[in-house]
Protein backbone atom coordinates (compact mmCIF):
# COMPACT_ATOMS: atom_id res chain seq x y z
CA UNK A 1 0.00 0.00 0.00
CA UNK A 2 1.38 3.40 -0.98
CA UNK A 3 0.81 6.09 1.61
CA UNK A 4 -0.08 9.51 0.26
CA UNK A 5 2.44 12.22 1.00
CA UNK A 6 1.57 15.78 1.91
CA UNK A 7 2.04 18.39 -0.81
CA UNK A 8 5.33 20.34 -0.55
CA UNK A 9 3.44 23.48 0.42
CA UNK A 10 1.76 21.73 3.35
CA UNK A 11 5.09 20.29 4.53
CA UNK A 12 6.67 23.73 4.43
CA UNK A 13 3.78 25.12 6.46
CA UNK A 14 4.18 22.38 9.06
CA UNK A 15 7.91 23.09 9.26
CA UNK A 16 7.27 26.80 9.70
CA UNK A 17 4.77 26.13 12.47
CA UNK A 18 7.23 23.81 14.20
CA UNK A 19 10.05 26.36 13.89
CA UNK A 20 7.73 28.98 15.35
CA UNK A 21 7.14 26.59 18.24
CA UNK A 22 10.90 26.18 18.67
CA UNK A 23 11.32 29.96 18.77
CA UNK A 24 8.49 30.27 21.30
CA UNK A 25 9.99 27.62 23.59
CA UNK A 26 13.41 29.28 23.48
CA UNK A 27 11.93 32.74 24.02
CA UNK A 28 9.87 31.56 26.99
CA UNK A 29 12.96 29.95 28.48
CA UNK A 30 15.03 33.08 27.92
CA UNK A 31 12.40 35.28 29.55
CA UNK A 32 12.27 33.14 32.69
CA UNK A 33 13.35 34.91 35.87
CA UNK A 34 15.92 32.44 37.23
CA UNK A 35 16.79 32.10 40.89
CA UNK A 36 20.33 31.01 39.92
CA UNK A 37 20.59 29.20 43.26
CA UNK A 38 23.01 26.55 41.97
CA UNK A 39 25.06 29.05 39.98
CA UNK A 40 25.44 31.01 43.21
CA UNK A 41 27.47 28.13 44.66
CA UNK A 42 30.06 28.54 41.91
CA UNK A 43 30.12 32.31 42.45
CA UNK A 44 30.56 32.07 46.22
CA UNK A 45 33.29 29.43 45.88
CA UNK A 46 35.10 31.71 43.43
CA UNK A 47 34.58 34.68 45.75
CA UNK A 48 36.08 32.73 48.64
CA UNK A 49 39.20 32.01 46.60
CA UNK A 50 39.39 35.62 45.45
CA UNK A 51 39.23 36.72 49.11
CA UNK A 52 42.00 34.32 50.11
CA UNK A 53 39.70 32.02 52.08
CA UNK A 54 39.97 28.57 50.43
CA UNK A 55 38.59 26.96 53.60
CA UNK A 56 35.20 28.46 52.67
CA UNK A 57 34.99 26.78 49.26
CA UNK A 58 33.65 23.38 50.37
CA UNK A 59 31.31 22.33 53.14
CA UNK A 60 32.51 19.75 55.64
CA UNK A 61 30.93 16.68 57.17
CA UNK A 62 30.73 12.93 56.71
CA UNK A 63 27.26 13.16 55.14
CA UNK A 64 25.99 15.33 52.32
CA UNK A 65 23.23 17.60 53.61
CA UNK A 66 22.96 20.27 50.89
CA UNK A 67 24.06 22.81 53.52
CA UNK A 68 26.87 25.22 52.57
CA UNK A 69 29.69 26.58 54.78
CA UNK A 70 28.18 28.79 57.53
CA UNK A 71 29.66 32.03 56.17
CA UNK A 72 27.95 31.62 52.82
CA UNK A 73 24.62 33.15 53.80
CA UNK A 74 26.30 36.48 54.58
CA UNK A 75 28.34 36.22 51.38
CA UNK A 76 25.17 35.54 49.39
CA UNK A 77 23.47 38.61 50.83
CA UNK A 78 26.55 40.69 50.00
CA UNK A 79 26.29 39.43 46.42
CA UNK A 80 22.72 40.77 46.25
CA UNK A 81 21.11 37.33 46.38
CA UNK A 82 18.07 36.19 48.35
CA UNK A 83 16.92 32.59 48.53
CA UNK A 84 18.20 29.09 49.29
CA UNK A 85 21.96 28.65 49.50
CA UNK A 86 23.54 25.37 48.41
CA UNK A 87 27.12 24.05 48.62
CA UNK A 88 29.74 23.91 45.86
CA UNK A 89 30.24 20.37 44.52
CA UNK A 90 32.51 20.86 41.53
CA UNK A 91 36.30 20.59 41.13
CA UNK A 92 38.38 23.57 42.33
CA UNK A 93 39.37 24.42 38.74
CA UNK A 94 36.18 26.26 37.88
CA UNK A 95 36.08 28.33 41.05
CA UNK A 96 39.73 29.24 40.51
CA UNK A 97 39.12 30.29 36.90
CA UNK A 98 36.13 32.44 37.87
CA UNK A 99 37.75 34.00 40.95
CA UNK A 100 39.47 36.94 39.16
CA UNK A 101 36.16 38.01 37.62
CA UNK A 102 34.15 38.22 40.84
CA UNK A 103 35.52 41.70 41.49
CA UNK A 104 34.84 42.87 37.93
CA UNK A 105 31.16 41.98 37.48
CA UNK A 106 28.21 41.51 39.82
CA UNK A 107 26.58 38.18 40.48
CA UNK A 108 23.37 39.51 38.93
CA UNK A 109 25.15 40.32 35.67
CA UNK A 110 26.98 37.00 35.69
CA UNK A 111 23.77 35.05 36.32
CA UNK A 112 21.92 36.92 33.56
CA UNK A 113 24.64 36.22 31.02
CA UNK A 114 24.86 32.56 31.99
CA UNK A 115 21.09 32.16 31.72
CA UNK A 116 21.20 33.29 28.08
CA UNK A 117 24.12 30.93 27.43
CA UNK A 118 22.26 28.03 29.03
CA UNK A 119 19.20 28.55 26.82
CA UNK A 120 21.46 28.52 23.76
CA UNK A 121 23.34 25.43 24.96
CA UNK A 122 20.13 23.43 25.39
CA UNK A 123 19.01 24.28 21.85
CA UNK A 124 22.46 23.41 20.50
CA UNK A 125 22.44 20.15 22.45
CA UNK A 126 19.18 19.01 20.85
CA UNK A 127 20.55 19.97 17.41
CA UNK A 128 23.66 17.89 18.08
CA UNK A 129 21.48 14.96 19.15
CA UNK A 130 19.58 15.28 15.86
CA UNK A 131 22.87 14.99 13.97
CA UNK A 132 24.13 12.14 16.13
CA UNK A 133 20.89 10.16 15.76
CA UNK A 134 21.13 10.26 12.00
CA UNK A 135 18.56 12.93 11.16
CA UNK A 136 15.71 10.45 11.61
CA UNK A 137 13.22 13.34 11.70
CA UNK A 138 13.15 16.70 9.94
CA UNK A 139 15.17 19.16 12.00
CA UNK A 140 12.15 21.33 12.86
CA UNK A 141 10.23 18.37 14.27
CA UNK A 142 13.20 17.03 16.21
CA UNK A 143 13.99 20.42 17.72
CA UNK A 144 10.40 21.10 18.70
CA UNK A 145 9.89 17.69 20.32
CA UNK A 146 13.25 17.77 22.08
CA UNK A 147 12.89 21.31 23.40
CA UNK A 148 9.29 20.69 24.46
CA UNK A 149 10.30 17.59 26.44
CA UNK A 150 13.18 19.45 28.09
CA UNK A 151 11.75 22.92 28.71
CA UNK A 152 8.30 21.79 29.82
CA UNK A 153 9.59 19.14 32.21
CA UNK A 154 11.47 19.36 35.49
CA UNK A 155 14.71 18.50 33.70
CA UNK A 156 14.99 21.73 31.76
CA UNK A 157 12.77 24.04 33.79
CA UNK A 158 14.63 23.45 37.06
CA UNK A 159 18.05 23.41 35.42
CA UNK A 160 17.45 26.81 33.85
CA UNK A 161 15.84 28.25 36.95
CA UNK A 162 18.75 27.42 39.25
CA UNK A 163 21.48 28.06 36.65
CA UNK A 164 22.68 24.48 36.91
CA UNK A 165 26.18 23.80 35.44
CA UNK A 166 24.82 20.37 34.51
CA UNK A 167 23.62 22.06 31.31
CA UNK A 168 27.26 22.40 30.25
CA UNK A 169 27.95 18.77 31.15
CA UNK A 170 24.96 17.61 29.09
CA UNK A 171 25.93 19.74 26.10
CA UNK A 172 29.54 18.50 26.16
CA UNK A 173 28.42 14.87 26.52
CA UNK A 174 26.11 15.09 23.50
CA UNK A 175 28.86 16.92 21.60
CA UNK A 176 31.20 14.01 22.37
CA UNK A 177 28.65 11.53 20.99
CA UNK A 178 28.02 13.62 17.86
CA UNK A 179 31.74 14.06 17.17
CA UNK A 180 32.28 10.32 17.55
CA UNK A 181 29.57 9.70 14.97
CA UNK A 182 31.25 12.16 12.63
CA UNK A 183 34.50 10.24 12.88
CA UNK A 184 36.23 12.93 14.95
CA UNK A 185 37.45 10.76 17.78
CA UNK A 186 39.96 13.27 19.17
CA UNK A 187 37.30 15.96 19.47
CA UNK A 188 34.92 13.46 21.05
CA UNK A 189 37.39 12.45 23.73
CA UNK A 190 38.30 16.06 24.47
CA UNK A 191 34.65 17.08 24.87
CA UNK A 192 33.94 14.20 27.24
CA UNK A 193 37.06 15.06 29.24
CA UNK A 194 35.87 18.64 29.76
CA UNK A 195 32.47 17.28 30.86
CA UNK A 196 34.27 15.02 33.34
CA UNK A 197 36.27 17.99 34.64
CA UNK A 198 32.96 19.68 35.48
CA UNK A 199 31.31 16.65 37.09
CA UNK A 200 33.26 13.46 37.54
CA UNK A 201 30.60 10.94 36.55
CA UNK A 202 31.00 11.25 32.71
CA UNK A 203 34.25 9.34 33.26
CA UNK A 204 32.25 6.10 33.27
CA UNK A 205 30.98 6.78 29.75
CA UNK A 206 34.46 5.97 28.45
CA UNK A 207 33.34 2.35 28.73
CA UNK A 208 31.80 2.93 25.28
CA UNK A 209 35.18 3.96 23.88
CA UNK A 210 36.77 0.85 25.37
CA UNK A 211 34.08 -1.51 24.10
CA UNK A 212 34.09 -0.03 20.60
CA UNK A 213 37.87 0.19 20.39
CA UNK A 214 37.87 3.97 19.94
CA UNK A 215 41.47 4.33 21.05
CA UNK A 216 42.02 7.81 19.64
CA UNK A 217 38.99 9.07 21.53
CA UNK A 218 40.23 7.38 24.69
CA UNK A 219 43.71 8.83 24.23
CA UNK A 220 42.32 12.31 23.66
CA UNK A 221 40.17 11.93 26.77
CA UNK A 222 43.21 10.93 28.83
CA UNK A 223 45.42 13.75 27.53
CA UNK A 224 42.76 16.46 27.86
CA UNK A 225 41.59 15.21 31.22
CA UNK A 226 45.15 14.96 32.49
CA UNK A 227 45.92 18.51 31.38
CA UNK A 228 42.79 19.85 33.07
CA UNK A 229 43.60 17.91 36.22
CA UNK A 230 47.12 19.34 36.38
CA UNK A 231 45.77 22.83 35.76
CA UNK A 232 43.26 22.37 38.56
CA UNK A 233 46.00 21.21 40.94
CA UNK A 234 48.21 24.13 39.97
CA UNK A 235 45.44 26.67 40.56
CA UNK A 236 43.75 25.10 43.58
CA UNK A 237 46.45 23.17 45.37
CA UNK A 238 46.35 19.72 47.01
CA UNK A 239 44.43 20.80 50.14
CA UNK A 240 41.48 22.15 48.17
CA UNK A 241 41.33 18.98 46.09
CA UNK A 242 41.37 16.89 49.25
CA UNK A 243 38.38 18.88 50.50
CA UNK A 244 36.64 18.34 47.16
CA UNK A 245 37.21 14.58 47.29
CA UNK A 246 35.92 14.62 50.86
CA UNK A 247 32.66 16.13 49.66
CA UNK A 248 32.39 13.54 46.88
CA UNK A 249 32.92 10.79 49.46
CA UNK A 250 30.19 12.34 51.62
CA UNK A 251 27.79 12.31 48.66
CA UNK A 252 28.53 8.65 47.93
CA UNK A 253 27.82 7.72 51.56
CA UNK A 254 24.47 9.52 51.67
CA UNK A 255 21.00 8.75 50.35
CA UNK A 256 19.05 11.95 49.69
CA UNK A 257 15.25 11.99 49.77
CA UNK A 258 13.85 14.88 47.76
CA UNK A 259 11.15 14.99 45.05
CA UNK A 260 13.56 16.03 42.29
CA UNK A 261 16.03 13.25 43.10
CA UNK A 262 15.19 10.25 40.91
CA UNK A 263 18.06 8.10 42.25
CA UNK A 264 17.11 4.65 43.46
CA UNK A 265 19.04 5.28 46.69
CA UNK A 266 16.69 8.10 47.62
CA UNK A 267 13.59 6.09 46.72
CA UNK A 268 14.74 3.16 48.87
CA UNK A 269 15.56 5.47 51.78
CA UNK A 270 12.11 7.05 51.56
CA UNK A 271 10.39 3.66 51.40
CA UNK A 272 12.29 2.51 54.49
CA UNK A 273 11.52 5.73 56.34
CA UNK A 274 15.19 6.00 57.18
CA UNK A 275 17.29 9.02 57.97
CA UNK A 276 16.52 12.49 59.28
CA UNK A 277 15.20 15.75 57.89
CA UNK A 278 17.64 18.62 57.37
CA UNK A 279 16.39 22.13 56.70
CA UNK A 280 17.52 24.03 53.63
CA UNK A 281 19.68 27.08 54.35
CA UNK A 282 18.05 30.40 53.38
CA UNK A 283 19.39 33.92 53.34
CA UNK A 284 18.13 36.00 56.30
CA UNK A 285 14.73 37.54 55.70
CA UNK A 286 13.95 35.48 52.62
CA UNK A 287 10.24 34.76 52.36
CA UNK A 288 9.51 31.50 50.63
CA UNK A 289 9.09 27.77 51.17
CA UNK A 290 11.78 26.37 53.40
CA UNK A 291 11.57 22.69 52.75
CA UNK A 292 13.93 20.08 54.03
CA UNK A 293 15.65 17.05 52.63
CA UNK A 294 15.82 13.53 53.94
CA UNK A 295 19.39 12.49 54.73
CA UNK A 296 20.27 8.84 55.29
CA UNK A 297 23.71 7.41 56.02
CA UNK A 298 24.17 4.36 53.82
CA UNK A 299 25.54 1.28 55.60
CA UNK A 300 28.57 -0.38 53.93
CA UNK A 301 26.45 -3.19 52.49
CA UNK A 302 24.07 -0.68 50.88
CA UNK A 303 26.98 1.13 49.28
CA UNK A 304 28.48 -2.16 48.09
CA UNK A 305 25.21 -3.23 46.47
CA UNK A 306 24.95 0.13 44.71
CA UNK A 307 28.49 -0.13 43.35
CA UNK A 308 27.85 -3.68 42.16
CA UNK A 309 24.67 -2.58 40.38
CA UNK A 310 26.53 0.27 38.68
CA UNK A 311 29.28 -2.11 37.54
CA UNK A 312 26.60 -4.45 36.17
CA UNK A 313 25.05 -1.59 34.15
CA UNK A 314 28.46 -0.60 32.78
CA UNK A 315 29.28 -4.21 31.92
CA UNK A 316 25.95 -4.56 30.09
CA UNK A 317 26.61 -1.27 28.29
CA UNK A 318 30.07 -2.45 27.23
CA UNK A 319 28.64 -5.69 25.89
CA UNK A 320 25.92 -3.81 24.00
CA UNK A 321 28.41 -1.37 22.46
CA UNK A 322 30.60 -4.31 21.50
CA UNK A 323 27.74 -6.05 19.72
CA UNK A 324 26.04 -2.95 18.28
CA UNK A 325 28.75 -0.29 17.93
CA UNK A 326 26.65 1.73 15.51
CA UNK A 327 23.53 2.04 17.68
CA UNK A 328 23.57 5.61 18.97
CA UNK A 329 20.57 5.01 21.22
CA UNK A 330 22.73 2.91 23.50
CA UNK A 331 24.18 6.18 24.79
CA UNK A 332 21.00 7.61 26.34
CA UNK A 333 20.12 4.18 27.72
CA UNK A 334 23.52 3.95 29.40
CA UNK A 335 23.29 7.51 30.71
CA UNK A 336 19.90 6.83 32.29
CA UNK A 337 21.10 3.62 33.93
CA UNK A 338 24.19 5.31 35.37
CA UNK A 339 22.18 8.27 36.67
CA UNK A 340 19.52 6.15 38.39
CA UNK A 341 22.21 4.24 40.27
CA UNK A 342 24.20 7.32 41.24
CA UNK A 343 23.86 8.75 44.77
CA UNK A 344 22.21 11.83 43.27
CA UNK A 345 20.06 11.88 40.14
CA UNK A 346 18.39 15.28 40.02
CA UNK A 347 15.92 15.56 37.14
CA UNK A 348 18.40 17.66 35.16
CA UNK A 349 20.99 14.88 35.27
CA UNK A 350 18.97 13.31 32.43
CA UNK A 351 19.27 16.31 30.09
CA UNK A 352 21.80 14.69 27.74
CA UNK A 353 19.71 11.53 27.46
CA UNK A 354 16.49 13.47 26.89
CA UNK A 355 18.05 15.29 23.94
CA UNK A 356 17.80 11.97 22.08
CA UNK A 357 14.14 11.32 22.98
CA UNK A 358 12.75 12.59 19.63
CA UNK A 359 14.79 9.91 17.85
CA UNK A 360 12.30 7.36 19.22
CA UNK A 361 9.36 8.97 17.41
CA UNK A 362 9.83 7.17 14.04
CA UNK A 363 9.37 3.80 15.78
CA UNK A 364 7.09 4.57 18.70
CA UNK A 365 5.09 7.49 17.33
CA UNK A 366 4.66 11.04 18.56
CA UNK A 367 1.96 10.42 21.16
CA UNK A 368 3.65 7.55 23.07
CA UNK A 369 6.95 9.43 23.29
CA UNK A 370 5.38 12.67 24.49
CA UNK A 371 3.01 10.86 26.86
CA UNK A 372 5.97 9.09 28.44
CA UNK A 373 7.27 12.42 29.72
CA UNK A 374 3.90 14.09 30.36
CA UNK A 375 3.84 13.15 34.08
CA UNK A 376 7.06 15.16 34.48
CA UNK A 377 5.52 18.34 33.11
CA UNK A 378 5.85 21.27 35.52
CA UNK A 379 2.47 22.59 34.36
CA UNK A 380 0.73 19.73 36.19
CA UNK A 381 1.69 21.40 39.47
CA UNK A 382 -0.76 24.18 38.63
CA UNK A 383 -3.62 21.70 39.00
CA UNK A 384 -4.49 21.77 42.70
CA UNK A 385 -5.79 18.21 42.79
CA UNK A 386 -2.53 16.88 41.32
CA UNK A 387 0.14 19.09 42.87
CA UNK A 388 0.46 17.39 46.27
CA UNK A 389 0.34 13.74 45.11
CA UNK A 390 2.70 14.52 42.24
CA UNK A 391 5.30 16.07 44.50
CA UNK A 392 4.91 13.26 47.02
CA UNK A 393 5.62 10.60 44.39
CA UNK A 394 7.76 12.59 41.93
CA UNK A 395 10.91 10.58 42.63
CA UNK A 396 9.19 7.32 41.75
CA UNK A 397 7.39 8.83 38.75
CA UNK A 398 10.66 10.22 37.45
CA UNK A 399 12.56 6.98 37.97
CA UNK A 400 9.84 4.96 36.23
CA UNK A 401 9.64 7.38 33.30
CA UNK A 402 13.41 7.35 32.83
CA UNK A 403 13.54 3.56 33.08
CA UNK A 404 10.84 3.21 30.41
CA UNK A 405 12.72 5.71 28.26
CA UNK A 406 15.92 3.65 28.54
CA UNK A 407 14.03 0.45 27.70
CA UNK A 408 12.48 2.16 24.66
CA UNK A 409 15.98 3.03 23.47
CA UNK A 410 17.08 -0.60 23.83
CA UNK A 411 13.99 -2.56 22.93
CA UNK A 412 13.33 -0.99 19.56
CA UNK A 413 16.60 0.50 18.31
CA UNK A 414 15.99 3.34 15.92
CA UNK A 415 17.17 2.79 12.33
CA UNK A 416 19.34 5.79 11.55
CA UNK A 417 20.56 7.26 8.32
CA UNK A 418 24.00 7.76 9.82
CA UNK A 419 25.45 5.26 12.24
CA UNK A 420 28.35 5.74 14.58
CA UNK A 421 31.28 4.28 12.67
CA UNK A 422 32.58 1.11 14.24
CA UNK A 423 36.21 1.39 15.20
CA UNK A 424 38.61 -0.14 12.73
CA UNK A 425 41.29 -2.56 13.92
CA UNK A 426 44.65 -0.89 14.37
Amino acid sequence: MIRPTAPPGDRRLVHLVLLAGVAWLCLQAAMMQPTSADLLALWLAASALADGAPELVYASGDLFTLRPPPDWTAMAVAAGYAGPVYPYLYPPLWAALLAPFTSLVSFTAFAGAMHAVHVALIAAMVWLAWRAAGRVLPLAGFLFAGLAIIHLSYAGAIALSVGQPQIWVAFLTVLAIERLGAGRQAASGAALAVATALKLYPLVFTVAYLARGDWRALGSFAVTGGALGLLSLALGGPALHAAFLGQIAAVSQTAITLPLNFALDGIVAHALGAGKMVETVLTPGHIGPNGGIGVTAKPPLWGLIGKAALLAVLAAAALAFRRRPGDVMLWPAMMVGVSLLAPLAWGYHFLAALAFAPALIPRWGVAPVLLLFAPLSVSLLQIDALAVPLLRHLSVIGAVAMTLFALACLWRPVPTGRRLPAAQPR
